[in-house]
């Protein structure tokens, strides 16, 4: 089984571990991980916007791209940028959009791992809703940890029988877990590569 985690912080942004002490810990855990720290070209880079102009500044060549929109505004600019992963609350809208984007929606476990009562509600809440839109709509679910010191980091089997016992089936887990991630890199290591053209740097 394999776990590919997009959305690891290292304190080259907002984590508390360095890339080595996160790699290695990854290494032990038999997980491999990418940082969304954004400070490298092999990085992923994490945008967080009110309004869709804040989007269009911060927007950047990177290997992928991770949007947390905090509007409606927002949440409806994000799903214009191709190839990007959402971090949001799906509606029957967005999905449809994102689906026609070749988006993926994000099921952080960060929210859950060490949270209890009315946090780990509402992130069951919006696990749920992201789920049920997800599969109506065919857009791809991706699976991280979220993980801003190696404490965060979860071996593959810890992450799919968290997976499972949220609801995914065996298929959704395991795509969740490593074809969408996957997916995702190799689609920025072609365009980074000049093999195809990006278009996760704009707007479409």
């Amino acid at each position: 089984m394999q776990f590919l985690d997009l959305c690891v912080y290292s304190t080259d942004s907002d984590g508390r571990d360095s890339r080595a002490v996160l790699e290695a810990f990854a290494k032990v855990l038999s997980s491999d991980i990418r940082f969304c720290d954004g400070a490298r070209a092999s990085d992923g880079l994490e945008i967080t916007f009110d309004k869709e102009k804040d989007l269009k500044k911060q927007l950047k060549p990177a290997l992928y791209t991770v949007l947390e929109p905090h509007s409606e505004d927002a949440a409806s600019a994000s799903v214009k940028v191709k190839h990007a992963i959402i971090r949001t609350r799906l509606n029957p809208v967005l999905a449809r959009v994102m689906a026609g984007s070749s988006c993926s929606i994000e099921l952080s476990l960060a929210p859950l791992i060490g949270s209890s009562g009315v946090r780990r509600t509402r992130a069951l809440g919006l696990i749920r809703t992201n789920l049920k839109y997800a599969r109506k709509y065919g857009v791809p679910i991706l699976a991280t940890t979220g993980a801003k010191s190696s404490l965060g980091l979860r071996t593959p089997h810890q992450v799919y029988e968290l997976l499972r016992v949220l609801g995914l089936t065996e298929d959704e887990a395991k795509s969740a877990m490593f074809e969408t991630p996957n997916n995702i890199i190799q689609h920025g290591e072609l365009a980074a590569g000049g093999k195809i053209i990006s278009e996760t740097v704009r707007l479409v």
